[in-house]
């Protein structure tokens, strides 16, 4: 299940719709973040830059970029900075990048959100292969 933007932007605070659960919420949350890495940017937001509207996806091989633990912190610290600020519902993220070969590179975004007036925290994995 999808929520139309005007809707994410009404619940912000807190979902307490009858109809929307807290696996529906979920649902729509992993989705965004889903569609945020299928979709492709031209350029890598720096760090001091704020992010806006044209900044929307991933720079393409973004998982093929790091080389040494600090690419791996930049890559980390981008895609966290995306998912904060094109998911609104998600708050106090944390990204890592394991398995740090090119050949076998999974994602873990851990991210808390509110339902019920309770902060519910979650973890999920995506195979990065996969979003290039």
């Amino acid at each position: 299940m999808s929520f139309p933007l005007l809707t994410k932007l009404r619940n912000l605070d807190s979902a307490k719709a009858t109809d929307v659960t807290k696996d529906a919420i979920l649902e729509s949350i992993q989705n965004e973040i889903s569609r945020l890495f299928e979709t492709r940017s031209s350029k890598r937001i720096q760090y001091e830059e704020k992010v806006n509207i044209l900044d929307y996806g991933v720079i393409d091989n973004i998982f093929e970029q790091f080389t040494d633990e600090l690419e791996t912190v930049r890559a980390e610290s981008y895609i966290r900075r995306l998912v904060e600020h094109f998911e609104p519902r998600a708050s106090n993220v944390n990204v890592n990048l394991m398995n740090r070969n090119v050949e076998a590179v999974a994602l873990s975004i851990e991210f808390e959100f509110e339902f019920d007036n309770k902060i519910e925290e979650v973890s999920f994995k995506m195979d990065a292969r996969k979003l290039n």
